[in-house]
């Protein structure tokens, strides 16, 4: 009820908020940046719905068509002759017309209410679907406040001509201080260059967001304005497609008032289109044609559009297809959306999806496809890789039974006025869970979690965790494997890393200096290379090695040895055997910093800075003595003793070949002080329960504080000891974590037969 031209008491007018100036969409998530989006100045108070009320009863109040409207609807039969007797008796229906303007001008101008005191905006798109959209079984959407946050999201998405702006050409943000909602915030300061920057959004969802119904929404409105456009549905199967097409956008267009329904083909409940051409016997009304049409796509495939025009696209469900890579589908599908290889973006592109497992079921495309999506890395264009930006909203928010009456979630326990609220609403007990349990979402969802972990249904726990994920790596959980490890522990710290993994490591490539061979290892930059650093050395830190000469085979050898050695490298090298998988596998290698008392003697575990893994490997070079050299030079950088895999020897053979034979890693008996008389480990022998013993503990101890993101990504998937095969990093990086804690300290040995090494190597002591 607007008050205008009522006196309004000065308690009720001082009992309002100010309204927002900003929505933030991804907000407090380590993964994504915030996003602020600026919203219109509030018109004048008195002429926002809902003022005078006293706050507590200012609620979103769906429009209630006039009645005479209504009439005039069930009178007769096409949308032609409403408008005619419209026409034609103007000044009988002024108030009826008015009323129909003013919901055109909120469709594409937005909307304006109070909610619980605060002037509150709405884009037209979320305006229309709350109080015109209709779903299957002949209801209506309800506010949530969370659903007006993603409309705003999406509708900015849309628009978007905005970058940010950078101190330089490394594309580094320059950032400034803005008042965000009465609170000062330091954002991105950005830069409008006057045209679009963004193909679409994507928007990594918990279940049963409503994101479809919304999204459908959106696209009617868009094309329903637009002349001779083609807007579709594409989802992870031609007949999910078809179910959008048949139980969403159908419903929702024939539930529209008259007045937001174009002239179309006559056909009211089409198979496979809604085409808004002017029915074959009206030819003379081809004029009033809008010659459009929306449609679904009936593969999963990009065939089904790829030829095509594509104004408005809803790509729905594109995390839990696998009847396509939908990553590789956007490079061809963003290309229907625009013109000039994506130089001007006419269309727009929609991706909410739950996300299935990310190996088996499609989500590992549609990680990928969000990996390029972050709104804050932009080429020099202005345009992120994808061409997309990420929309993210923590599970808690919007949940159903957790929404008190106003639209709000109710996150935290519930205070006792919002209970005492929701119980004077109808059905309480079914709608307002909060009011029942006494908990908010937070706690609701902690708890149901929780009763996984205790029932020990580790794929039940990370199930729920992938449906209802309350930050933004959470929506792409894998299933665990079966070998016993802390999946907790390992999801925890596998989330964290998911989005920050490349700020922690460096990718390149080891190689020999000026390519002189036994001469310095130096690490160069490259992201195609073949190592994940996460520990530089400094210069007087790598390459410690010295020559001596050492009598074996019965001569004088010279012979390479690390000094002082602090890390201790491991090597699997590939088979010529194929993988569950049906690939080759690769070759594994890994470096992991021994624990040092020096730095961390004195410090709590979760502290410590030694004791984890610094370099990782997986590759399959051309030819197997390539691979050889690359854990040869891996291993001399760090100046650390190899402990490599020995089922398959040629590590061990190369080292003693190329003369460091002096950086290899013999166990000692602690019984019988005897070296094995081998180096390393054999993973066909009792050392493979050893390898995932020590893989195991280092997961319970340490997982918090590794960074290798790859290294933990095989621990949670291995499945067990038979399932090393298809895992070769797992076994580099669980034998070099197994290697450093060899009784091999302070001291060095040399072997390269099975035989008594006592008899020719001479036992060096550190200093």
């Amino acid at each position: 009820m607007n008050q205008s031209q009522t006196k309004v008491s000065k308690s009720i007018l001082e009992s309002y908020l100010p309204a927002d100036n900003y929505v933030v969409i991804n907000e407090d998530d380590k993964a994504l940046h915030p996003v602020y989006i600026k919203l219109p100045e509030p018109p004048p108070l008195h002429t926002i719905d809902g003022y005078g009320l006293v706050a507590a009863d200012q609620k979103f109040v769906r429009q209630v068509m006039p009645h005479r409207l209504t009439e005039l609807q069930n009178t007769f039969e096409t949308i032609d002759e409403i408008w005619n007797e419209l026409e034609e008796n103007a000044s009988e229906y002024q108030s009826e017309i008015k009323w129909i303007k003013l919901q055109w001008y909120r469709r594409l101008n937005g909307y304006w209410c109070f909610i619980n005191g605060k002037p509150t905006y709405f884009v037209g798109w979320n305006y229309v679907y709350l109080n015109f959209w209709n779903f299957l079984d002949g209801g209506s959407p309800e506010f949530r406040d969370r659903h007006r946050k993603f409309f705003i999201g999406l509708f900015y998405a849309y628009k978007c001509t905005e970058v940010p702006e950078y101190e330089d050409d490394n594309l580094i943000i320059k950032y400034r201080n803005i008042e965000v909602n009465g609170e000062t915030i330091k954002v991105p300061a950005t830069k409008d260059i006057g045209s679009r920057v963004l193909f679409g959004a994507t928007y990594p969802k918990g279940r049963r967001d409503g994101a479809t119904n919304m999204c459908l929404c959106a696209q009617y409105c868009e094309t329903t304005i637009k002349q001779g456009v083609i807007s579709g549905i594409i989802s992870m199967t031609g007949p999910a497609a078809k179910d959008h097409f048949d139980e969403i956008l159908k419903p929702g267009w024939q539930g529209m008032p008259f007045f937001f329904k174009p002239i179309h083909d006559g056909f009211d409940n089409p198979e496979d289109a809604i085409k808004f051409f002017s029915p074959k016997k009206k030819t003379n009304k081809a004029q009033k044609q809008l010659r459009s049409k929306m449609s679904y796509s009936q593969t999963a495939q990009s065939t089904g559009y790829d030829r095509s025009k594509i104004f408005f696209l809803l790509a729905d469900e594109g995390g839990k297809s696998v009847e396509t890579n939908v990553d590789s589908r956007h490079q061809i599908l963003k290309n229907c959306v625009s013109q000039g290889n994506g130089s001007v973006i006419g269309g727009f592109m929609m991706y909410p999806s739950t996300v299935g497992e990310m190996k088996a079921k499609g989500g590992g495309a549609y990680f990928a496809l969000c990996q390029k999506s972050h709104w804050e890395r932009r080429n020099k264009i202005g345009q992120t890789t994808s061409g997309l930006m990420n929309i993210f909203f923590k599970s808690q928010e919007g949940l159903e039974g957790f929404v008190d009456p106003y639209g709000n979630s109710v996150i935290d326990t519930p205070t006792v006025e919002q209970v005492r609220i929701a119980k004077k609403e109808k059905n309480w007990e079914d709608k307002y869970k909060y009011a029942v349990l006494g908990m908010g979402s937070k706690q609701y969802l902690e708890e149901r979690r929780k009763s996984f972990l205790e029932a020990k249904d580790m794929d039940g726990y990370n199930e729920e965790v992938r449906l209802f994920p309350q930050n933004f790596s959470e929506a792409f959980r894998t299933e665990d494997g079966d070998a016993g490890f802390n999946t907790v522990k390992l999801n925890d710290r596998i989330d964290e890393l998911k989005f920050t993994f490349k700020n922690l490591v460096r990718k390149g490539n080891f190689e020999w200096k000026d390519k002189t061979i036994d001469g310095e290892v130096i690490w160069v930059d490259d992201e195609k290379g073949r190592w994940y650093l996460s520990k530089m050395l400094s210069e007087n830190e790598r390459n410690l090695k010295y020559s001596d000469t050492i009598f074996k085979d019965g001569e004088y050898k010279t012979m390479w040895f690390p000094i002082n050695p602090k890390f201790t490298s491991s090597a699997d090298p590939f088979k010529y055997n194929k993988t569950k998988g049906k690939r080759m596998s690769d070759g594994g290698g890994a470096v992991f910093w021994d624990f040092d008392k020096t730095i961390d003697g004195d410090k709590d575990i979760k502290y410590w800075q030694s004791h984890r893994l610094v370099c990782t490997y997986r590759n399959r070079p051309a030819d197997l003595n390539d691979y050889c050299e690359d854990m040869l030079m891996m291993t001399v950088f760090f100046g650390a003793m190899m402990y490599p895999e020995i089922n398959v020897a040629a590590v061990w053979k190369h080292f003693d070949d190329r003369g460091y034979g002096g950086f290899l890693k013999y166990d000692i008996d602690h019984k019988t002080n005897n070296y094995s008389n081998t180096p390393g480990f054999n993973s066909l022998e009792k050392s493979k329960q050893d390898l995932f013993n020590s893989a195991r503990d280092y997961i319970e101890k340490h997982a918090h504080r590794e960074v290798h993101l790859d290294y933990l990504v095989e621990c949670k998937d291995i499945i067990g000891l038979e399932d090393m095969t298809n895992w070769d990093l797992f076994t580099a990086g669980s034998g070099a974590i197994m290697g450093s804690k060899s009784n091999h300290s302070k001291i060095i040995a040399i072997n390269t037969e099975k035989i008594d090494i006592g008899e020719y190597v001479q036992q060096r002591t550190y200093n």
